[in-house]
């Protein structure tokens, strides 16, 4: 029977351009493999498959333009797979100790027959490529994720270096990611085309930290930081606006959704916390948990990156004093995190340690003046000393 695959609702964008196409007629397919790569203007999302079976022809080319129900391919699938699509839709439930039941060889995170295979379609994709069963990869990525350098070791890949004749040594190449090729024009527009200005400032959170570790849930600091950065958002609107130049207005926004900059193996990602003014720290928590964990892995649907009004870049588990970060436009203004360390703090009889949260603040100075963003670290550094006003 052969059956017509589609592009899936995107929320808002269409007409997304095909930047790449993973097969062609007569490939054999599964389903969740990638079959295509579409650059939305936040990223560059794989659309997987929906069926398993054979393509009979490839309906669209690299650089057409796709919407929600396009047609991608017609596969060839058999009378199985059609009664397995059918029972896709009935959810199953599994009795821990059922034959079905997934093993892990948590150790070694070496991946067990039968078992759902941790990779990005990248990875898979690649993996095909060498020929390599997934099941002979032994994972080194967190939870049990399958990286490239993973199937790297199976294939005995070494990367070309430069000819002996270089005098400092030997050199490796390393490809650009496609977020990178995409990330690296706009981040040369934004730093071109914006009068950045950074404002430094600090924060005594001691309370904050004493109670943040008295919770029965584990949470890091960053979800209170964004309940103070709405608050604080809501007392200086300018901070949540965006400038249009053509027309020399500035639009204030009356929502407050917060872009949280995630590191991943592909590269820098920016999932948007929405209507953050209006959720708890534990409900932001779970979320950020939820949303971090799509974009490692590869699968962040395009409503998950896109509408920030404001951005935050945390640092604050790797090191650091402080940085400049760069805005992503059209926004007005990023908040750079870095590290919490100890700090003595007169307190009016003597120096007593604290923990000291640093600020790194850049702004759009064509929006905000320099008085307003020391006015708006200020007020933010109060916030989150005093837990009371978060939480209030």
């Amino acid at each position: 029977m052969t059956e017509k695959i589609l592009v899936p609702d995107m929320g808002d964008f269409s007409d997304v351009p095909v930047i790449e196409i993973y097969i062609k007629a007569g490939d054999m397919i599964n389903k969740e493999d990638p079959l295509i790569a579409l650059e939305t203007a936040k990223a560059v999302t794989d659309i997987p498959s929906t069926l398993s079976g054979k393509v009979v022809e490839v309906l669209i080319s690299e650089g057409d333009a796709v919407s929600a129900g396009t047609v991608i391919a017609l596969v060839e699938t058999s009378e199985e797979e059609d009664k397995d699509t059918e029972a896709e839709s009935i959810p199953a439930v599994y009795e821990a100790g059922s034959e079905k039941s997934e093993i892990y060889d948590y150790p070694e995170n070496k991946q067990t027959a039968g078992a759902v295979f941790h990779a990005t379609p990248s990875v898979r994709k690649l993996a095909r490529e060498r020929k390599i069963d997934l099941a002979d990869v032994t994972a080194t990525g967190p939870n049990g994720r399958i990286l490239k350098e993973d199937l790297d070791k199976v294939s005995g890949v070494r990367y070309p270096a430069v000819t002996a004749s270089a005098a400092l040594g030997q050199d490796e190449v390393i490809p650009l990611t496609r977020i990178q090729k995409i990330a690296g024009p706009r981040l040369t527009e934004s730093i071109r085309n914006i009068p950045h200005v950074t404002q430094f400032d600090k924060s005594d959170v001691t309370e904050l930290e004493i109670f943040r570790k008295t919770l029965d849930e584990k949470i890091s600091i960053l979800p209170f930081v964004i309940k103070a950065v709405t608050a604080a958002l809501q007392k200086y609107p300018k901070f949540n606006s965006s400038l249009d130049p053509d027309k020399q207005e500035i639009t204030l926004h009356k929502y407050y959704n917060i872009g949280i900059a995630v590191n991943t193996d592909a590269g820098l990602m920016v999932p948007v916390i929405k209507d953050a003014d209006k959720k708890g720290a534990l409900a932001i928590n779970a979320e950020l948990k939820a949303l971090a964990e799509r974009a490692r892995s590869g699968k962040s649907e395009s409503e998950d990156l896109t509408e920030a009004t404001f951005s935050v870049s945390s640092l604050g588990g790797i090191g650091g004093t402080a940085f400049t970060p760069i805005i992503n436009p059209p926004e007005a203004a990023i908040l750079g995190l870095s590290k919490i360390s100890k700090e003595p703090v007169w307190d009016g009889e003597a120096f007593i340690p604290r923990d000291v949260l640093p600020l790194s603040l850049s702004y759009d100075h064509r929006i905000v003046d320099g008085a307003e963003a020391a006015e708006f670290t200020a007020y933010l550094a109060v916030l989150l000393s005093d837990l009371r006003r978060i939480l209030l």
